[in-house]
């Protein structure tokens, strides 16, 4: 029997059919034949959720995976083992840590979970929603940023300055639709980076239009990255965050790798993983030391602010509060081009602090009147349109009542943001709205509490 009829044999023992393997780990019911075939073997990053579902170790199902022939390099979009191919991982997460990133082999990656995405994208339902990377594994993902990027000398069709400035267009108004909670489809924005990866594919490398072209890739991919987060598809939307920070250190741009490491962290934290947003947070820091602006400063001091609010130390989440001010009183900087950094104004600020300590208050309830504040100013602050950003305040603000004991008030901005509610409940919204009702059950003997509480749970189908 070979290697591979025994990955067969094995799946059959647990009692899935091909098809069912495939709902299992997330991908297309050909996708396993070409497995059990040897005509492809399964990208490093779905290896871990294969394993979990046959039960068995990543060194035994990597025996599994053995091909006949030699390792070589993936080529036509199929994975082969490699030499530098090395698994970091802790618990039950995993990864391949590459001794670099190199350009030729990053936009393959990325083309690969693009269009493997695109394909299973109805399945997402049956998709992990916890990140893949947490403590070593997630450090280690990480540490090639501090290296130089591996480039080859290729001949290929260059980009033109228009080609380039049509795609920065598009990658703005996709941002701003985004922001302004449009219901952007994160399929659409998928689609948008695998087209522009396959032109990238083909560009000489080493060039000012590549660099330029792979900085406009990392933002498509953040923007992929920050849909799927909305989404709660954490494993999803780390990939593409780690992508996003490979693609901005082939371009060159250590400040894009910094702002898309700060959004990872802020993924990290929302999930309750303060000392991996600590890692993302001061390696981006340390990256940018010496050409971070005023506000980059400020934004990356939210950030591991919000590690520590939730670590519940007090001291040095207000030293970050302090340095974030004092960085954002210098203003706006001529080089501040990045949607995050350019969106960090006065109401930004207000909410984060606010948010991160309504953290704090659930430590020591003497914090909720401080979050008040500064989410109160935050929302009188906002635009009338942006009403995604006015929904985490009118949520977060409830929730900081619900902490001072204070249910009427609670539910009374509960009420105001439902009219709101029913268009951006599918995401993050949604999970925070969830939030409250878990909060305020200790409230529910309150009419206008329960009547909140009723009107979420139809809402977002608790």
């Amino acid at each position: 029997m070979s290697r591979r009829q025994a990955f067969s044999r094995r799946r059959k023992i647990l009692g899935y059919s091909q098809e069912s393997f495939a709902v299992r780990v997330g991908v297309e019911f050909s996708t396993v034949g070409r497995w059990e075939r040897g005509e492809l073997t399964p990208h490093p990053w779905r290896r871990q959720r294969i394993a979990n579902a046959l039960e068995i170790t990543l060194e035994e199902l990597d025996q599994l995976l053995a091909l006949d022939e030699s390792p070589t390099t993936r080529d036509a979009g199929t994975w082969r083992s490699r030499p530098d191919d090395t698994v970091a991982s802790s618990g039950a997460s995993s990864a391949p840590r590459l001794a670099s990133w190199a350009t030729s082999s990053l936009v393959r990656d990325v083309l690969d979970h693009t269009e493997e995405d695109l394909t299973v994208f109805s399945r997402r339902t049956v998709l992990t929603t916890t990140a893949a990377l947490a403590g070593t594994a997630f450090t280690a993902a990480l540490e090639p940023v501090l290296r130089p990027v591996l480039t080859a000398s290729t001949s290929g069709h260059a980009f033109a300055t228009a080609e380039l400035v049509d795609a920065e267009e598009i990658v703005t108004q996709l941002t701003r639709l985004h922001r302004r909670a449009s219901g952007l489809d994160g399929r659409m924005v998928a689609a948008q980076l695998s087209a522009f990866c396959r032109r990238l594919h083909e560009a000489p490398q080493g060039t000012p239009e590549t660099s330029r072209a792979f900085r406009i890739a990392a933002e498509l991919a953040e923007l992929v990255a920050s849909l799927n987060w909305d989404a709660g598809l954490h494993d999803s939307a780390q990939r593409y965050f780690l992508h996003a920070v490979q693609l901005a250190h082939a371009g060159s741009d250590r400040v894009l790798v910094a702002v898309v490491l700060a959004a990872l962290a802020r993924q990290c934290s929302d999930l309750g993983r303060p000392n991996d947003a600590l890692e993302a947070v001061q390696l981006a820091q340390y990256l940018t030391r010496r050409e971070a602006t005023p506000r980059l400063r400020a934004l990356l001091a939210t950030r591991e602010g919000w590690a520590h609010a939730q670590k519940g130390d007090v001291k040095a989440f207000q030293r970050c509060v302090t340095a974030a001010q004092d960085h954002h009183a210098e203003g706006p900087n001529e080089n501040d081009s990045h949607a995050s950094i350019v969106g960090l104004d006065n109401a930004e600020l207000a909410g984060v602090i606010g948010a991160r300590y309504r953290d704090l208050a659930a430590h020591d309830v003497r914090h909720a009147r401080t979050a008040q504040d500064y989410i109160g100013t935050a929302l009188r602050l906002r635009p009338a349109d942006h009403l995604r950003t006015r929904m985490f305040d009118l949520i977060g603000l409830a929730r900081t009542h619900v902490i001072s004991r204070e249910p009427d008030r609670a539910a009374e901005l509960i009420a105001e943001a439902l009219p709101s509610a029913p268009t951006l409940a599918h995401g993050r919204v949604g999970r925070k709205l969830r939030e409250f009702h878990r909060e305020a059950v200790v409230f529910d003997d309150v009419p206008a509490v329960h009547d909140v509480r009723q009107a979420v749970m139809e809402l977002t189908t608790i």
